[in-house]
C-alpha cells in the first residue's frame, strides 16, 4: 500500500478510486492491502474510518434508517414502575435520542447529495504538464493551462465521463463490453471503449487525433451523425465545419507537447506563437505581422520559455523586447 495515504485527509479518502473500489466490491486483494496499511497505525486512521463509513452509506443499496425507539407496550410497563419525575426524565432522554437520530439521517442525506452532485477538477498552470489517473484507471496527461473535470460519484453514477478545457492526451482503459468513455471538449463529444487519443480545444477550435483504437466524434451544435475515426486520423471542428485529415499531413505532431517540444512540418510562425501562449500564458507580438504566415520545419523545444523564445527570435532574425506581460519581436532589416 502506497505511503501517500499517510498524509490523506477525509476529502482525499473520499476521492480516492482505490478506496471507492474497496468499499464497493470488497475484493480480497484490496482487503489485504488496506488491512496491512491500517496495521501500521497511521496517524490519519480516524480520517480513513470516517470516509469508510460515509462511502459505505453512499454506495450501499440498502437504505440506512434510524432506530424507531421502544414499542408502545414497553412504555406502558416502564411507566407503571416510575414515579412522575423519573418518567419525565426518561421521556426527555428518548426525545433527545430521536432528535439525534433524525439529525444523523439528515446529515447522511445531505452528504450523499453533495457527493453525488459534486465534481473533481484538476488544473495545470503555465508550462505545467500533469499526469493523472481516473477512477477507472484510465490515464490523462494534461498540457499547460488546461483543466479536466469529472463527477466525484464516478462509480455510483455508472458512467465514465470527463470535461476538458485546453489539451489532453487520453489513454482509456477498457473495463467491460458496452461501457463507453465520454470526453467533452466545448461542443465536441468523443466516445470510445478503450483507446488512446488527443484532444486540443483552443481559440474556438477543437482538434481530435486518434492514436490507437477507434472512437466516435460528434458536434453537439450540428445535427449530423457521429463520425468514426481510425488510427492516424484527425478531425478539426471550426465554426460549423468539420475537416478530417491524417496525422502525417498535420503541421505539428499531436503528441509532441507531451515531450515538451514542437515537431513542425510547414508550421506557421503564428501557430508557434499560439503554442507559446498556450504553454506559458504570454503573448508574442511581431513588428512585421506579415511574418506570421512564414512556414517553419524542424523540432523546437518547449522545455523553457527563454529557450523557445530565443529559438524563434533566431529563426526570424529578431530582437526581443519585453513590456509588461507582452513580448515584442522586432525583426531586423
Amino acid at each position: 500500500m502506497s505511503s501517500k495515504y499517510d498524509a490523506y485527509s477525509f476529502d482525499d479518502f473520499m476521492d480516492d478510486p482505490d478506496l471507492i473500489r474497496f468499499i464497493k466490491y470488497r475484493g480480497e486483494q484490496d482487503e489485504r492491502s488496506w488491512g496491512d496499511w491500517l496495521a501500521a497505525k497511521p496517524v490519519n486512521e480516524q480520517a480513513f474510518r470516517e470516509a469508510e463509513r460515509a462511502l459505505t452509506v453512499m454506495l450501499s443499496v440498502v437504505p440506512v434508517r434510524p432506530e424507531t425507539g421502544v414499542k408502545e407496550s414497553d412504555w406502558v410497563l416502564i411507566s407503571a414502575r416510575m414515579d412522575r419525575e423519573e418518567r419525565r426524565g426518561r421521556v426527555l432522554r428518548w426525545s433527545v435520542r430521536a432528535v439525534i437520530g433524525a439529525a444523523a439521517s439528515v446529515l447522511v442525506v445531505l452528504t450523499g447529495y453533495w457527493y453525488y452532485n459534486s465534481s473533481v477538477t484538476v488544473q495545470t498552470g503555465n508550462a505545467e504538464i500533469k499526469k493523472l489517473e481516473l477512477p477507472d484507471r484510465s490515464m490523462v496527461t494534461l498540457n499547460a493551462n488546461s483543466s479536466l473535470m469529472y463527477r466525484r460519484a464516478w462509480w455510483l453514477r455508472g458512467t465514465r465521463e470527463v470535461w476538458l478545457k485546453g489539451e489532453g492526451l487520453f489513454d482509456v482503459t477498457h473495463v467491460s463490453e458496452g461501457v463507453k468513455f465520454t470526453a467533452h471538449a466545448d461542443r465536441v463529444v468523443v466516445q470510445d471503449l478503450g483507446t488512446t487519443f488527443n484532444i486540443k480545444q483552443r481559440r474556438d477550435v477543437v482538434t481530435v487525433t486518434l492514436i490507437s483504437g477507434k472512437i466516435s466524434v460528434r458536434d453537439e451544435r450540428q445535427k449530423r451523425p457521429s463520425m468514426v475515426l481510425h488510427p492516424g486520423e484527425v478531425i478539426n471542428f471550426e465554426d460549423s465545419v468539420a475537416r478530417v485529415e491524417t496525422v502525417d499531413k498535420m503541421t505539428n505532431q499531436p503528441q509532441a507537447w507531451v515531450d515538451r517540444k514542437i515537431e513542425a512540418n510547414g508550421m506557421s510562425v503564428q501557430d508557434i506563437i499560439d503554442n507559446f501562449k498556450d504553454t506559458y500564458g504570454v503573448q508574442i507580438v511581431l513588428s512585421d505581422p506579415k511574418k506570421a504566415s512564414m512556414r517553419i520545419d524542424g523540432t523546437m523545444s518547449l522545455a523553457t520559455q527563454e529557450g523557445t523564445l530565443y529559438t524563434l527570435a533566431n529563426i526570424l532574425n529578431a530582437d526581443i523586447q519585453r513590456e509588461g506581460g507582452v513580448i515584442y519581436l522586432h525583426l531586423k532589416k
